[in-house]
């Protein structure tokens, strides 16, 4: 897959890569250590899982269990278009997201301080998480968000995940793979449809 960023969107993704690892410690925010790695091995592949789904994506993106804002800030950058709402319970990590939003000059992402299961976004929207937890724990927990199309779950093509779509099958009503190849490893973007 060909990435096309603009030079602008590159500087800005290299920057939240340092600002995550240089906030690091106070914030608690990835296991990474080395900006390098972090910007080609998670900021990339988020950039990759919104080429593989954009057009199932409502124009409203709620990123549930942001964190660092994976994916949310990442395709802020990527997308001006989307309007992006970033929710975390952890406070340090709603409160780095904000500084980070600043530093980059992004208008469209919103960070909430709130829990995944607390949040009701009013308008029309789809829901991403990237590492948030299984698909069924996801599905569970976005089932009052009567407003939601659909469930983007950023996930690894391999037999865990397999499993547990067949754990979560009562819960879906239908859905899509989006598959694409980061670091030599499959990826999919799993496009849910719950019952």
């Amino acid at each position: 897959m060909q990435l096309e960023l603009t030079k602008t969107q590159e500087k800005n993704l290299k920057a939240l890569a340092e600002q995550i690892i240089d906030r690091n410690t106070q914030h608690n925010l990835t296991g990474y250590k080395s900006t390098e790695k972090l910007y080609k091995e998670q900021i990339i592949d988020c950039v990759k899982a919104l080429h593989a789904c954009k057009k199932g994506l409502e124009k409203t993106v709620v990123d549930c269990g942001s964190g660092a804002g994976l994916p949310g800030l990442v395709w802020g950058v990527v997308d001006s278009s989307l309007n992006i709402a970033t929710i975390d319970s952890n406070l340090k990590k709603i409160n780095f997201q904000t500084k980070a939003i600043k530093t980059l000059k992004l208008d469209n992402i919103t960070p909430i301080h709130t829990r995944t299961e607390d949040h009701i976004e009013q308008r029309k929207h789809t829901i991403v998480t990237k590492a948030f937890g299984s698909v069924k724990k996801t599905i569970e927990a976005n089932k009052n968000n009567k407003n939601k199309k659909n469930l983007m779950l950023i996930k690894k093509d391999n037999e865990k995940t397999h499993q547990e779509l067949l754990d979560a099958a009562p819960l879906i009503y239908d859905y899509k793979r989006h598959t694409y190849s980061h670091n030599k490893e499959s990826m999919v973007v799993l496009e849910i449809y719950d019952s």
